[in-house]
């Protein structure tokens, strides 16, 4: 499936069956983490699989999620970092939504589950350490079944004119400059990335060939993240139509003076 199709359908389920995932496919799906790993972990990253879901959300209930609401599922995933700089940030962010895209294919169901917020005590049964930090998990398994007349859930998203700036921030692009540089149909369909909370905190600054990733509220680290999952869907639409150029993420990420921004990496078109 071309990613601008799977972006269109994503949607993240809150209801899971009790049912267990097979072994096989779990086993799978974690080969796949491994693959994911070595390519964009950087040696910082590391996948972890908790097959007893039930008792992982008894112990976060009320204390992860959004406002305190845990997804309730049979397993979890875990993306462990050995840090919380802002580029491991970035770089997990991305190698998670690489992970539900492969959950996906595998016909799993996932949400992802921010546990930012709660203590490192509290999350010990995660594995959690000062030095294994594990700051958000990812529901995993199969869907509760929905009425076929219940309708999807839907929710704003930014104009393309007020994601993208041309050379510099602030100066809005225009539908036919984009147009002109092929980049409308790709920024039309990467709005559809999931971000904490729905904010989209993210912005594209495009300079002739070279476009750079910006963050707003930099001071929100949870905003690294969603850098790192638009970046995934960014070069996945450009990689379907040919292009396989990489993201080049900042291995030093500065933040402009007045604290609006933070460039995070840039690509080549």
């Amino acid at each position: 499936m071309k990613f601008k199709h799977f972006l269109e359908q994503r949607t993240s389920i809150r209801e899971f069956h009790d049912k267990k995932v097979e072994n096989e496919i779990l086993i799978k799906l974690m080969d796949l983490a491994k693959e994911i790993e070595k390519k964009y972990g950087k040696d910082s990253i590391k996948f972890v699989l908790y097959e007893n879901g039930t008792k992982i959300y008894e112990a976060l209930k009320g204390l992860g999620g959004y406002s305190g609401v845990m997804i309730k599922s049979p397993h979890y995933i875990g993306i462990q970092t050995k840090n919380d700089d802002k580029q491991t940030l970035v770089r997990s962010g991305f190698s998670m939504e690489s992970l539900i895209t492969k959950a996906s294919e595998l016909k799993l169901s996932t949400c992802w589950i921010s546990v930012e917020k709660v203590s490192t005590k509290n999350k010990q049964i995660l594995g959690a350490t000062e030095k294994n930090k594990i700051n958000y998990i990812t529901a995993i398994g199969y869907p509760q079944r929905k009425s076929k007349f219940e309708p999807m859930p839907t929710s704003s998203r930014l104009a393309i004119e007020d994601i993208a700036y041309m050379e510099k921030w602030g100066n809005k692009a225009n539908i036919d400059e984009l147009d002109n540089r092929g980049l409308t149909d790709i920024l039309y369909h990467v709005r559809y990335a999931p971000s904490t909370h729905n904010d989209q905190p993210w912005r594209f600054i495009i300079d002739n060939n070279n476009i750079k990733l910006a963050i707003i509220n930099p001071k929100e680290l949870s905003n690294y993240v969603d850098g790192g999952i638009i970046a995934y869907y960014f070069e996945g639409l450009i990689y379907d139509l040919g292009i396989t150029n990489s993201w080049k993420f900042n291995d030093k990420i500065s933040i402009d003076t007045n604290e609006e921004y933070a460039i995070i990496g840039s690509f080549k078109i």
